[in-house]
């Protein structure tokens, strides 16, 4: 992983072979990323269970590996478990699939522009008496249409259970196979535990783009922000990063791997 927006620390920031640098993020002037070369990762263990059915994940990400799984988060039992509550990856034919107990959404819009930075909310909620609004993602403030046709495709029964606690992971195939970790950059990630919401908690229109706008609300007891910023990394003796710290009050903290 390296930081590639603000300023890089004094010792280069190295993880995966990347060296830190600076991007052009004009648009979004206000969020740092960080950049995963397809080998880096972040986890962390939780201890405390958190709400059974109700999560939003919000994040900026640009790709720069496209026609190739590409793991975004999820959470297992146990680290390298195949029992997973949930996980959001890129297909390799470049949809956002969601899955959760047991069943899978996958996205109709394509995603295929590496020069793009793309927002991300995906909000779920399995009590919720409609099931087609069980699970949602919204991509730059508007909602997708979400195919359910595919081989174990469907929305989550009002009976699934998150089970929060566990092993929760970032970037990562949750089943060890390298090749389909993420490649790309991410910035703002926001996970709020125990509510379902939508984009605009997260983002607003102005002057016609799509922009980042704080989220006021609260995180849940396994929530966390990673922004990124300066003071929430933290590397070694050898300018290696080893942790991520979260923004939010709830002390989430990240390892970096």
């Amino acid at each position: 992983m390296s930081i590639v927006s603000g300023s890089p620390p004094a010792a280069p920031a190295s993880m995966g072979g990347l060296s830190s640098a600076v991007e052009d993020l004009s648009v979004l002037p206000e969020l740092k990323s960080l950049r995963f070369d397809g080998d880096s990762y972040a986890t962390r263990v939780e201890s405390r269970t958190g709400s059974q059915n109700k999560m939003t994940a919000s994040f900026w990400m640009k790709i720069s590996k496209v026609d190739s799984t590409n793991f975004l988060f999820g959470h297992s039992n146990t680290a390298g478990s195949d029992t997973h509550s949930f996980f959001m990856q890129l297909t390799d034919s470049n949809q956002l699939q969601m899955s959760c107990a047991g069943t899978a959404l996958k996205s109709h819009a394509i995603l295929r522009d590496p020069s793009a930075w793309y927002h991300v909310v995906v909000s779920l909620d399995s009590t919720n008496i409609t099931s087609t609004e069980r699970i949602q993602i919204f991509l730059n403030g508007t909602e997708l249409a979400l195919d359910e046709s595919f081989t174990g495709g469907g929305y989550p029964s009002d009976t699934s259970n998150l089970s929060i606690a566990g092993y929760r992971f970032i970037m990562s195939d949750p089943w060890g196979q390298s090749s389909r970790h993420f490649n790309g950059h991410m910035a703002n990630i926001q996970f709020i535990d125990g509510q379902a919401l939508d984009a605009d908690s997260f983002g607003e229109w102005i002057s016609d783009i799509w922009k980042p706008r704080p989220y006021t609300g609260d995180y849940g007891v396994n929530g966390f922000h990673l922004d990124f910023a300066g003071e929430n990394m933290v590397y070694d003796s050898n300018g290696k990063l080893t942790q991520v710290l979260d923004a939010s009050s709830n002390d989430n903290h990240w390892t970096a791997h």
